[in-house]
């Protein structure tokens, strides 16, 4: 294995602050001829405010950035995109040449240029985006571009409209602080940013549950996989049983997703509020009744947990990391998604490049031994204007 490093979770946009596109093209020119992966998420389709703008818009955005790619690829180096949740368009056939003429790539770099729309496979390497294992921004089948998971639908529709990019690292937050935020970050805007962030959520639910077809997204998924399985290398029976072992996407159950954006506890508090009206009005034995129900459901929500979902992205892909070693061998499983580092015995993450905390920026350097794969973690120092 040629020098080997992984980054993702880049969420590359017209609006990624300079420094981060500076630290990225610096990665590319201290190591010329190496094959670089990203596991997923290079750009962010969703986060740009419609009409979404062209790959060679969002690069001359950034005017560093496509002259590193390209001198890369065209001095031997390597780049091998994997579709994240936020940028499933470099799965779609024909995206590679899109980007290559971006890149103004001649044929022999073009050919090092590759994209798949789920996984690669090299040797003992496993490496996705690892968003078929999050619920919240699984799509109904990997190999198909179809309905918007929840967490697209909710960077398309609430972030990308009232600008509040602040939240695309947030999305295991309590709605309670996403909205005392929106009025100390935003100020004025704040109540656009709220109510914005329930129309989102009204959005979403009007998608959801019978309006999402999942079996016909995925019906369609299993009508490539054979193909797919063929070139990757692993057997289509394989993939089957990792697709069959997944939870199904958020949106597929209306009351998943109600439960999802927590507006359970927001009609619970609806309640408590209204009760307190009758209450004024002197209808004292419907004013108990409703708050003793706000208040049952409400206790009940919170004893099922203060914040139901913090955590959960990084176990299920590290549950997910396993059950991809188990299934087809992999001695190394590699996922992005999580913006968590994390290194064990048969997984790594990079964590995200783009908001990693602290002075550095974190990706991952490969080594192999036979079919053995092992992983590094590595850090970038950040540029001083970062």
């Amino acid at each position: 294995m040629r020098r080997t490093l992984v980054v993702a979770d880049v969420h590359l946009t017209r609006q990624t602050p300079r420094p981060v596109v500076a630290d990225l093209a610096r990665l590319f020119t201290e190591h010329p001829g190496a094959r670089v992966y990203v596991a997923g998420d290079l750009f962010d389709r969703s986060a740009e405010a419609a009409p979404t703008p062209s790959v060679e818009e969002v690069l001359g955005a950034h005017p560093s950035l496509a002259p590193a790619l390209g001198e890369h690829l065209e001095r031997g180096g390597e780049l091998r995109l994997a579709a994240g949740n936020h940028d499933a368009d470099v799965g779609r056939e024909g995206f590679g040449d899109t980007l290559a003429r971006a890149l103004r790539l001649g044929p022999e770099a073009r050919a090092r240029l590759s994209t798949t729309p789920w996984f690669f496979r090299d040797g003992g390497l496993h490496l996705e985006h690892g968003h078929v294992f999050d619920p919240d921004n699984a799509p109904g089948h990997p190999l198909v571009h179809g309905a918007p998971s929840l967490g697209v639908r909710f960077v398309h529709d609430f972030i990308a409209p009232t600008g509040a990019y602040a939240y695309l690292n947030r999305n295991d937050k309590l709605p309670l602080d996403l909205f005392t935020e929106a009025f100390t970050r935003y100020g004025a805007r704040g109540p656009h940013v709220v109510a914005t962030f329930f129309r989102a959520s009204f959005a979403a639910l009007a998608n959801a549950g019978p309006f999402y077809d999942l079996d016909a997204e995925r019906a369609s998924g299993d009508a490539l996989l054979d193909a797919f399985a063929l070139g990757a290398d692993v057997s289509a029976d394989a993939l089957r049983g990792l697709l069959s072992a997944q939870e199904a996407p958020t949106l597929a159950r209306l009351g998943d997703t109600f439960a999802r954006l927590y507006l359970d506890r927001v009609t619970f508090t609806m309640a408590l509020l209204g009760s307190l009206g009758l209450a004024a009005t002197g209808r004292r034995r419907a004013a108990l009744a409703l708050a003793a129900v706000g208040m049952g459901c409400m206790l009940s929500s919170w004893a099922a947990g203060h914040n139901r979902y913090a955590g959960r992205v990084v176990t299920r892909l590290a549950a997910g990391a396993r059950l991809v070693a188990g299934a087809t061998g992999a001695s190394l499983v590699v996922l992005g998604h999580a913006h968590s580092p994390e290194i064990t015995e048969r997984y790594a993450n990079p964590g995200t490049f783009s908001f990693s905390p602290g002075e550095s920026r974190t990706f991952l350097e490969l080594h192999s031994a036979g079919d053995r794969v092992t992983a590094t973690l590595r850090a970038l120092r950040k540029s001083a204007t970062s």
